[in-house]
Order: C-alpha cells, then structure tokens, then sequence
C-alpha cells in the first residue's frame, strides 16, 4: 500500500469500547463509498491496528469476517485486498454518479429572454486567495522537471503529439481523485481544461443556448457575469448563504423552466459558505425532479479546516445532472490553471468533440513531472502539510482580528478556502477606511483582479493566501485606532 493512502484509512472520532463493530462498518463503508475496487490494497492488520491504536487482535478478526462474506481476500506475499465479490456488489447497487448517458438533451434553450440583473458588488476584496509563492514546492518538482526534460532532448515529433493528447496525465489524475478524494470514474469520464476562463466558456457553450435560464449563485463573480452576458442568458441571481436557499429555488422551479444552476458548494463566492449534507441531497433531487443541470466549481478542495472534507455533489448519487469542474492544485500555478472535468461520459465525448484547445496552455514537461509526483505519492504529502500550514496561518489572523478588532467586526465561520468573510459596522465606509489607512502608511493589498465597489460598503473578503503576521498585526492595530477615534464602535 502506498504511504500516502495511509491516512485515508484512520477511523475519525473516538473509538467505541468495543470497536470491533464500528472497525467492520467502517470498513465496508470504505468499500462501499470510497471508490475502492477490486484489487484496491487495504492495509495490512498491523498497519491498521498502529493507525487506530487498537488490538491486533481485533483488527484480525474483523478482517477474517470480511474475508468469509467475500469483501476482501488475503493473498500470500502481497497482502490484503478489495474482492472480486465486493466489485459485485457495487455494481448491483448501480452507483448513479456519472453515467454513460445524458439525462437531458442538449439540443439548445428555448425560453424567453429577460433582462439580466445587475449585481452590484457589496464587498471590498483585500489580499489574494492564491497560494503564496513560498508554497510552492520548487525543490521537489525539480527533481522530476530535470529528468523529464533529459527524456525530450531524445523526443520525437509523434511523441510529442502523442503527449498532447494527455493520456498519461489524465490517467494519474484519475487515479489520484479515486485514492483522495472517493471520487468513483472510469476512464472516459474526466477532460482537461487549462484557465478558468476557457474552462467556463467550453462548458457552458455545450450547455447553454441564446435564451437559456440559468440560476447563478455566484452573482458576484465577474468572469462568470461577463460570459453569461455575452451568450445573451437569462440569468436568476440566488444567494446559498440564505437559509431559505432551496425553498426560493423551488418556488422559481414551479413556474420557471431553467437548463443550468451554477455553485461552489464547498465554498460559494465571495462569502465562504458550505452547502451542508441535507440540502446538497435537496438540491441533486431537483435537478433530477425538475431536469436541469448544476455545474459545480471546486477550487479551494485542498483547503478544508474540519476534521473531514467536504463532500463535493459528485460524490452523491446525481445521475450525470452534475458537471464537475475542480482546479487540480493550488501547488503551482500550471496546476491551478489545469481544470479538471468530470461528467457523463456523453458529455465529455461532446466536448472533445468541441473546439480543440490551444497548445500554448500546454507544458508537456510539467504535466509528465506532476504525473510522476500524483503516481508516487508525493504530491498527496505536500498537500496535507501545506494545508496544515495554512490552518494554522487562518488560526493567527483570526486570533489577530479578534483580539485587535473585537468591537469592530463579525468574522464569518468559515471552515475552507484562503479567505475570511468580515462584517464592519452597516454604517462605516470600508472604502474611506482604507483611504485613512493608507494614509498612516499601511499599504492596503486590494485584490488587482476585482473592481473597487461603486457603492459603500462594510463588507470585506479578506484572503490570507500569502500571510505576514507582522503585516496583519500592524494593519488591524491602526484599524482599530482610526475605527475607535471616527466612532464606529
């Protein structure tokens, strides 16, 4: 078994008194629901038994029970590993993930036009939400880089073009989503994408016609407005932070006919909220009942604060009414700009069946060296102690706001992504603040992709992608001083 599976397999909470019980239903469910298949390997009992802290003992009979009802099988010399038998069992409960067909044909949208709203943007957005270049691990993919870029000096034209074509590429990475993330695909069911940009356009040209009814929950992303205005849809703006999010969809559902709802589940935009268990099920069953499509945009999946990660929609049961789409990695910014597609496969034979992309996104060398690393483990490593690094970096900055601006704000929960979601004063101009702040001589980090607001504001999408404690302590120190002496207490 690979060392970077190991963690996928510690049970998370307390252990019962007698865990014999619990260790059986954790593994089958393992099985059932992580994506295993046959010929997956399983720990070995000690293995296991180390992780838990348990009894080997009881980590051995457990496996015995599951080795005499078929889930898996000992193999002398190599160990312990998902049955043929379990496979079996997977495909008779037909897991209705992505499909091999459409669930609704894309033959183009029919409904009337009517004027998109216009979103104003209510927020000042400070900071950047990429991963700081510190991050980024130059001494581990140089080794890969190196070697790589030996094999090309000895390269052929044909396999060059060959290499275009990914397959390699997607393969590991399909393999690296099963491993990490549960996510159950065959090959045929993931495409690769490279820039946001593209990837939304692609999509949605596939997936929208003039006239479309489209349900946004991302009013406020301005890359997704301008596209949306230009394919001429017609566009109904929900907020997921309302506690009302699912009935307000269902009552546009009775008398409006929509074709796509776009959300970040995980971590929706600008304000960081989760779509919980219950109403991502709500959700998949009205795309189903009702029969429109949901693209769901993952880019913040490596940054989870919880004791487990959010469960992506693609991992219910959505009967291909679900088009994925997730950056591969923050780790560089080739991987940040790799968007990596999951749908029905129909969906994913007519988008390569679509305009091809342009090679220039490409680096062959990158995407063989990244292929290495997904295969090797060794990007799952980095990724778990980035992640630790910067729970502990979002820890101090709110340790910091809190104890410096405890009069002055509200600090959303917020359990992912590299921003926090602060609430001043109704009153106060978050825009005039900054202008005093500066004036102190702090420098104010305003995001440079996201226009300054044309109305007042007291909201502020703070992103700690890059953190300097100094920095922070000194800003939310004169903060406080300005906010006290204009009286926004």
């Amino acid at each position: 078994m690979n060392n970077f599976n190991s963690s996928l397999w510690k049970i998370t909470g307390p252990i019962e008194k007698k865990p014999g019980k619990q260790l059986l239903e954790f593994i089958s469910r393992k099985i059932l629901d992580g994506g295993l298949t046959e010929d997956d390997k399983l720990p070995s009992q000690r293995e296991f038994a180390t992780l838990n802290n348990l009894n080997v003992n009881t980590v051995k009979r457990v496996y015995n029970q599951l080795n005499a009802h078929g889930w898996i099988q000992a193999k002398p010399g190599r160990g312990t590993f998902v049955s043929y038998e379990a496979e079996e069992v997977l495909r008779k409960k037909e897991n209705k993930r992505f499909t091999q067909q459409l669930p609704i044909p894309l033959t183009g949208a029919h409904a009337t036009v009517s004027a998109t709203p216009v979103v104003a943007q209510d927020f000042l957005s400070i900071g950047l939400d990429l991963l700081g270049p510190s991050f980024t691990p130059f001494q581990q993919m140089s080794r890969y880089l190196r070697g790589h870029q030996n094999k090309y000096s000895r390269g052929t034209q044909y396999q060059q073009i060959r290499d275009f074509e990914a397959l390699d590429f997607k393969e590991s990475i399909r393999k690296y989503l099963k491993e990490t993330r549960a996510f159950r695909l065959d090959p045929g069911y993931l495409e690769l994408i490279f820039t946001r940009e593209q990837a939304l356009k692609r999509l949605l040209d596939l997936l929208l016609g003039p006239g479309a009814v489209v349900v946004n929950t991302l009013g406020q992303d301005r890359q997704l407005k301008q596209i949306f205005n230009e394919m001429e849809v017609d566009e109904h703006v929900l907020q997921i932070t309302a506690a009302d999010f699912i009935t307000q969809l269902e009552t546009l559902l009775q008398h409006t006919v929509i074709r796509l709802l776009v959300i970040r589940p995980q971590c929706s935009y600008p304000e960081g909220n989760h779509l919980d268990v219950p109403n991502s099920e709500r959700l998949l069953a009205l795309a189903k009942e009702y029969r429109f499509y949901i693209l769901e945009e993952d880019p913040y999946h490596e940054f989870w604060y919880d004791q487990e990660p959010f469960r992506p929609l693609c991992n219910y049961d959505h009967e291909g009414h679900l088009i994925y789409m997730g950056v591969l990695s923050h780790l560089s910014i080739y991987m940040l700009n790799t968007y990596v597609i999951c749908a029905s496969k129909a969906f994913i034979d007519l988008l390569n069946g679509s305009v091809r992309q342009d090679y220039a996104f490409r680096s062959l060398i990158e995407e063989r060296a990244v292929a290495e690393m997904l295969d090797s483990g060794e990007m799952w490593s980095l990724v778990k102690d980035v992640r630790y690094k910067k729970q502990k970096e979002k820890e101090d900055l709110e340790y910091i706001l809190k104890s410096v601006l405890t009069e002055h704000i509200v600090i959303q929960p917020s359990s992912s992504g590299l921003s926090l979601w602060i609430i001043f004063a109704d009153s106060l101009d978050l825009e005039q603040v900054m202008h005093m702040l500066q004036g102190d001589q702090i420098p104010v980090p305003y995001d440079p992709a996201q226009e300054r607001p044309k109305i007042q504001v007291h909201k502020m999408r703070l992103s700690f992608g890059t953190f300097n404690r100094d920095e922070a302590l000194d800003a939310a120190k004169i903060l406080a001083k300005i906010l006290k002496t204009s009286g926004h207490n």
